[in-house]
């Protein structure tokens, strides 16, 4: 178990660290003298079960080294030490709130008192078992799983882990054990998309999630809560067929999740105005941007009555797959291979991103419901010039049905990009208007260019 002290005072700290090593052995002492080499050692030398501060010293701030501690490593006991006047006036009441093991040490340090407060840190710690939280594992053996998917739960039946290096992980939820949505806020506000788990349980999670979503009782009068439910609803899916291909229970969650939409289009009369309105543009990352092409392509069959149920299910099955290889947030905003910034990308993610429509085509292939919809992913980032990919189409050689979701591919990627207000989908109409207003995209372009004046 290891342990983190914040000190400039070399005597004093190695004090500590003999008062430690005296009576705990099973403790080890980790010294860091400023605050980039406690960021640095907290992500890599930990877990740490506590922390002990030094608040005598100028600089930084204990309050803030505290917040970003806990930012980084969750909630931990804090040991405040230092002299008495700097301890009623740099260390804030709320913080023993957070945290019953919390306690403060006045200088000079009484080696009776100091392995009393250490003591209650240790005891919390051990309860929590963070000796066994830090792991060396073979990447091959573990699955990733978007962090979005962990709020359908409060309690999760298995093990979960964050990557610390490519082969070391951090166990951050442990089997069974409670824990809130606002604690997975933290770990994506500090940027961290994806847990992982080890395949068998991946495989358990995807299956449970798919009940759970499938017994959530929709209320079709609360829009935000059905859009969540879709985000949710193929974070899941994409992350199954991804990891585990195209089986009989993806096939009819699939099937359940389009007739919600189906419903949802017609409950609000395909009002995509609203739509619009309640979208959450939360950079939710690919679930949320296909959702969004989704809900674009129903509006654009609806500008052009073409609302038969199979052309429609047929729509939503190529929003869900478009892109469903791809696991990085830079490529999924990406609309071709002839800009800067796809060429700063590493040439594996420029692999990956010139590779995707086909692989992504042939997992389309696996939902047999629904023909004719691989070669519509295929075509999905060719132009209208001829300068896409990966054939070099142009309009004239494209079919309707392709230009279709093309212009509702690009209308949405530069929607979830710049979000939404009568200037965006404006200048997004214009921008499409001079590159597709050609060929077989001229139709569909004109119904939807008149559907949103007509919306908006």
């Amino acid at each position: 178990m290891k342990v983190i002290l914040l000190s400039d005072n070399k005597e004093e700290s190695d004090q500590v660290s003999k008062l430690i090593h005296a009576k705990f052995p099973k403790l080890e002492l980790v010294i860091v003298t400023n605050e980039e080499s406690l960021e640095k050692s907290l992500y890599y030398d930990g877990p740490f079960a506590f922390a002990i501060l030094d608040v005598d010293a100028k600089e930084p701030d204990p309050k803030l080294i505290a917040e970003k501690i806990t930012s980084i490593i969750g909630d931990r006991p804090f040991i405040f030490v230092g002299s008495q006047i700097n301890l009623n006036t740099r260390v804030e009441d709320k913080a023993f709130q957070k945290n019953p093991a919390t306690d403060l040490l006045s200088k000079p340090i009484n080696p009776l008192k100091f392995f009393e407060v250490i003591n209650t840190a240790y005891l919390w710690a051990k309860d929590l078992d963070f000796a066994e939280s830090l792991i060396d594992v073979n990447p091959d053996d573990y699955l990733s799983i978007r962090i979005r998917s962990f709020y359908l739960y409060n309690a999760f039946p298995h093990d979960v882990y964050m990557e610390i290096t490519p082969e070391k992980f951090m166990k951050v939820i442990r089997r069974n054990q409670t824990y809130t949505h606002s604690e997975i806020l933290k770990f994506i506000k500090r940027g961290i998309r994806v847990f992982y788990l080890k395949k068998d349980d991946q495989l358990n999670f995807l299956e449970d999630s798919i009940h759970e979503l499938m017994n959530i009782k929709l209320d079709y009068a609360q829009m935000n809560e059905l859009i969540c439910f879709h985000i949710e609803s193929f974070s899941i899916l994409q992350q199954y067929i991804r990891s585990f291909g195209v089986v009989a229970s993806v096939q009819d969650f699939s099937e359940y999740v389009f007739n919600t939409m189906l419903k949802m289009f017609d409950y609000y009369l395909g009002d995509y105005k609203l739509i619009l309105s309640r979208f959450p543009f939360r950079d939710g990352g690919l679930p949320e941007k296909s959702i969004l092409v989704a809900y674009t392509a129903c509006a654009l069959l609806k500008s052009l009555s073409w609302w038969a149920d199979s052309t429609v299910r047929k729509m939503l099955l190529i929003s869900m797959l478009h892109d469903v290889v791809l696991l990085d947030d830079d490529l999924i905003v990406m609309e071709d291979a002839n800009n800067d910034k796809f060429n700063n990308l590493s040439l594996e993610k420029q692999q990956l991103f010139f590779e995707h429509p086909s692989k992504s085509a042939g997992l389309a292939n696996q939902f047999r419901r629904y023909p004719d919809c691989s070669f519509v992913i295929e075509q999905h980032h060719e132009k209208a010039d001829g300068s896409g990919m990966p054939n070099n189409l142009n309009a004239l050689n494209i079919t309707t049905f392709s230009c279709t979701f093309i212009l509702a591919h690009s209308f949405a990627t530069k929607l979830y990009i710049q979000g939404v207000d009568g200037f965006s989908l404006e200048k997004i109409i214009s921008e499409l208007a001079v590159s597709y207003d050609i060929g077989n995209f001229k139709e569909p372009l004109k119904h939807f260019s008149k559907y949103l004046k007509k919306s908006f």
